[in-house]
């Protein structure tokens, strides 16, 4: 039953054209952008984003969050220290880019 509604959603125009998802202000951090989009997008979360919306309203789930943690953690080869994954730090594309940031000066300094 669900992979019949999940057909005809497919087959709808206006949910094609809903696919596509719209970051707003990302040339500061394309690469935390990437990473989100693509999360996003395998999860067919649609509509406009930018850097500071919450990423929890947007839609992601609390798994999904951990998903992010790791996908981070791959996409820029670094070890988030424990104490920095909270939800403060992965809540929204400009927190993720001010932890990042934050770590690389952190690193800079060793």
């Amino acid at each position: 039953m669900a992979a019949a509604a999940e057909s005809r959603r497919a087959d709808n125009p206006a949910a094609k054209m809903q696919r596509s998802i719209v970051i707003m202000g990302a040339a500061s951090n394309g690469s935390v952008t990437e990473v989100v989009r693509r999360m996003l997008s395998e999860r067919s979360i649609t509509g406009e984003l930018s850097e500071d919306a919450d990423l929890r309203e947007v839609g992601l789930t609390s798994l999904d969050m951990v998903d992010l943690v790791l996908s981070v953690e791959r996409a820029f080869d670094v070890q988030i220290p424990e104490a920095q994954i909270t939800p403060a730090n992965f809540r929204s594309i400009a927190a993720i880019d001010a932890l990042l940031d934050t770590l690389r000066g952190r690193s800079f300094r060793n």
